[in-house]
């Protein structure tokens, strides 16, 4: 299994979806990477599945900085009646950072559907980034 790590300023608090025998928590961070006429903004939409996602969820909020560490895998959904296809970040670890003060560069939510597997998250109280 190939890991990524990945870390971002998330875009809006995390949304669940809670059913007996199922629980996914998913939201989207950016990524900024490159300075001024290079700077770079990526979208990325992480999701989590099992208890776990969804007990984190209420940390997961806009503006804060995480760290993921997780798998690409493309997924599907419906929209307008159309298949349509992304990349999201399966999340394996998900590490929590300070809230960033800056929130300029937030936008709403694209509200697109995902699932994903049944992984432990695992979260850290401090900061290594000093954010």
């Amino acid at each position: 299994m190939n890991l990524v790590a990945i870390s971002g300023i998330v875009k809006d608090t995390a949304k669940t979806m809670d059913k007996p025998g199922f629980s996914l928590m998913f939201f989207q961070m950016e990524n900024v990477t490159g300075y001024k006429d290079k700077k770079r903004t990526t979208v990325f939409n992480v999701k989590k599945m099992g208890k776990a996602g969804g007990g984190l969820a209420k940390f997961i909020t806009k503006g804060r900085y995480v760290t993921v560490i997780g798998s690409v895998v493309e997924d599907t959904y419906q929209q307008a009646g159309v298949t349509k296809k992304q990349f999201v970040l399966d999340a394996d670890n998900i590490e929590l950072g300070g809230q960033v003060k800056d929130e300029a560069n937030q936008t709403a939510d694209s509200g697109n559907p995902f699932g994903g597997s049944d992984e432990p998250v695992q979260t850290e109280d401090s900061n290594p980034f000093g954010a």
